[in-house]
């Protein structure tokens, strides 16, 4: 378990602006990111669609997830997903970023047809499986991820 402790600067002058000043600071929070969170297991499952949306969804329509492997195949996402926010999704599973970053292969397909596509290449089937439990549906800068397994590990690594 990690413990995280944010200490914020109290604000002293002017008492009648203390709302102001957290307003600000929870909006600046939000643009930067602390570098080293990760989002928590009930985060992510807050940040989820509901099951039955999820099925709703034309995208999801003949969903399957495939065959169990080491490799996750992603589609769904939006333009300014970064390769960054994978491991602050999946850090949980791997305890930290810095984890995350040594033991997580992330591929995102920023260009042509494949624009809005990731493969992320995990240590074990097992986390593989794992991740795509806790993370599919999840709403990622407004656009719900599709996690599947990906097909053929082998086309993944020749990167």
């Amino acid at each position: 378990m990690i413990l995280q402790i944010n200490i914020v600067p109290k604000a002293t002058l002017n008492e009648h602006k203390d709302d102001d000043t957290t307003q600000e600071l929870q909006e600046t929070e939000k643009d930067v990111p602390d570098p080293n969170k990760i989002l928590t297991p009930d985060e992510l499952e807050r940040g989820k669609l509901p099951p039955e949306e999820i099925l709703s969804l034309p995208m999801f329509k003949n969903y399957t997830a495939g065959n169990p492997a080491p490799v996750l195949y992603i589609k769904n996402l939006a333009k300014d997903v970064i390769a960054d926010d994978f491991y602050f999704i999946f850090g949980s599973l791997f305890g930290s970023i810095e984890a995350a970053k040594s033991g997580l292969q992330v591929k995102l397909m920023q260009e042509g047809r494949m624009r809005g596509q990731a493969f992320l290449t995990f240590p074990s089937i097992e986390l593989a499986h794992h991740a795509l439990n806790l993370v599919n549906g999840y709403v990622l800068k407004g656009k719900p991820m599709i996690i599947q397994f990906g097909r053929n590990p082998a086309a993944v690594k020749g990167t």
